[in-house]
This record gives C-alpha cells, sequence and structure tokens, in this order.
C-alpha cells in the first residue's frame, strides 16, 4: 500500500492480489494505516496484518519505526502457514479438519509444532513465538476479522529479543488487544481517521 500526494491510499502491485480478494482488500486496506501507525508508536515494534492465501500467509499492510538495528518484512512477502506466530493465529479459528488439510505437506515435526502454538492461541486468543522460528525474532500475533470469512486475518507485532521479552508479553498483548478492537469496530461501522478515504481509487 502506498500513499498519495493527496493523502489517498493505493494497492501495491507487489502484494500479487487478483479477483474478488485485492477489490476487497482495497477497501480494507485504507483504514489499516492509522491504527497499524499508533500500534507500533506505542509498542515500538514493528506492527502489520496478514491474510490466509491458501496454504499460505502474505502480509498486506504494515509499519516500521525507523531504528538503526531492526527486524524488517516487506509488504507483499509469503511465508508457508505454519510459519511463526502468525500461522497460529491464522489457523485457531479454523477446524481441525482444514487444518489437517493445510499442514499434509509440513513436515511432521514443523507440523506438530504448528498445533502446539494452535492450541495456545485457542487457550489465550493470541499466539506468541519468541525465538524459535527465527532466533533473532519475536513476535505476537491475534486472529483479526477483515470482515471477510473465506479470507482469515492476523495482526501482529514483532521485533528483535530484546524488544519482546517474556516478561513484557502481557503488557504487549493488552496493547496488540486494544488495536484489534480499534480495527474491527472501524471496519464494522465503517468509521475512518482524517485523510483516510473510505475506499481506495
Amino acid at each position: 500500500m502506498r500513499r498519495d500526494a493527496h493523502g489517498d491510499y493505493h494497492l501495491s502491485e507487489a502484494l500479487g492480489l487478483v479477483g474478488g480478494l485485492a477489490r476487497r482488500m482495497g477497501v480494507v486496506l485504507p483504514r489499516l494505516a492509522e491504527p497499524l501507525k499508533r500500534l507500533s508508536e506505542i509498542t515500538q515494534l514493528t506492527a502489520k496484518v496478514t491474510v490466509r492465501e491458501g496454504a499460505e500467509w502474505l502480509m498486506i499492510a504494515r509499519h516500521e519505526l525507523p531504528k538503526d538495528i531492526s527486524v524488517s518484512q516487506r509488504v507483499g512477502m509469503r511465508f508457508p502457514i505454519h510459519v511463526g506466530s502468525v500461522g497460529a493465529a491464522l489457523l485457531a479459528n479454523e477446524t481441525d479438519a482444514q487444518i489437517h488439510r493445510l499442514l499434509l505437506d509440513v513436515k511432521p515435526a514443523a507440523a506438530k509444532d504448528t498445533w502446539r502454538r494452535i492450541r495456545c492461541c485457542r487457550l489465550r486468543r493470541y499466539a506468541a513465538d519468541l525465538g524459535e522460528t527465527h532466533s533473532s525474532v519475536h513476535a505476537l500475533s491475534v486472529p483479526l476479522d477483515l470482515g471477510f470469512p473465506d479470507s482469515p486475518a492476523a495482526l501482529t507485532v514483532f521485533g528483535l529479543p530484546d524488544e519482546v521479552p517474556a516478561k513484557s508479553v502481557p503488557a504487549i498483548v493488552q496493547k496488540l488487544r486494544a488495536a484489534l478492537r480499534e480495527i474491527e469496530m472501524s471496519l464494522a461501522t465503517g468509521a475512518h481517521h482524517p485523510g483516510v478515504p473510505t475506499k481506495a481509487r
């Protein structure tokens, strides 16, 4: 997503979205920008939104603070659905049968670890990956309802290990959930922030 000189938001071609998903995201993406910015600033972490496409997850929006050293991911990046806290948050609301189908090609050890994160996410309503997938990345994710049942989404913050220590997880999750409520309420009511159009041009 990019913002032009008039303050309007446009879909990035890097997303590679097609058909109905592209049209739906064109409405949703402008409403993510300001909440992601506020979440990033209040946590001092990178904030992002991802959606599931088949057996992959796709990052559709993010806000990253300028830092000398940081963990970075670009919009449009795709990963296998089982990877990280994002995968667990995206799969937590799926049926067990659907999850089994999506994990068919995943190695048994990785699938077992994914199921563990999914069960934790179902219980706590957030998923954590504190250096398990990559030792230099700590991430926390919550399932996000963008209003499209066939396109599960997740809201995530992530950073370096010293930026997301285990002792800070409860406080960060509280901020993550507040941002989640803000986004879902905005999408449900059609509210939007000044300078953010109700739909992309």
